[in-house]
């Protein structure tokens, strides 16, 4: 949630900047003192832009709980799925599988006749 409210702030401190240069009320005023800008700013933020990211936030923290999980799994599973064994040069496995359906990708690969080798072919 935090970064959804950091980024609306980093784009309107562009847009403050710009296009409300001047602006009576809450616009920014070059070579005003650090307090006062702030100040400035804080109100402009309020006042244009604090509903918006707190939807972005929520936006944020709701894909999050929903899609987190499965991509989590999702990933875990191409790793289980991409790990190999390579051959050394006597024949020896040099990395061990290190679960069940490592074992079974493994075993199916060599039933077919595919072996990673540490060699390149010649």
């Amino acid at each position: 949630m935090v970064a959804g409210y950091a980024y609306g702030a980093l784009l309107d401190v562009w847009d403050w900047t710009t296009f409300y240069r001047g602006s009576p009320s809450f616009g920014f005023l070059p070579g005003a003192g650090t307090a006062m800008l702030l100040q400035r700013f804080g109100r402009f933020y309020l006042a244009t832009s604090a509903v918006w990211d707190s939807f972005r936030a929520a936006g944020d923290a709701l894909a999050v709980i929903v899609l987190g999980l499965p991509v989590l799994a999702a990933l875990a599973r191409v790793r289980r799925r991409l790990t190999f064994t390579v051959a050394g040069p006597e024949g020896g496995d040099t990395a061990l599988p290190s679960s069940p359906e490592q074992v079974r990708c493994i075993r199916d690969a060599e039933a077919v006749g595919f072996r990673a080798s540490a060699r390149p072919p010649l």
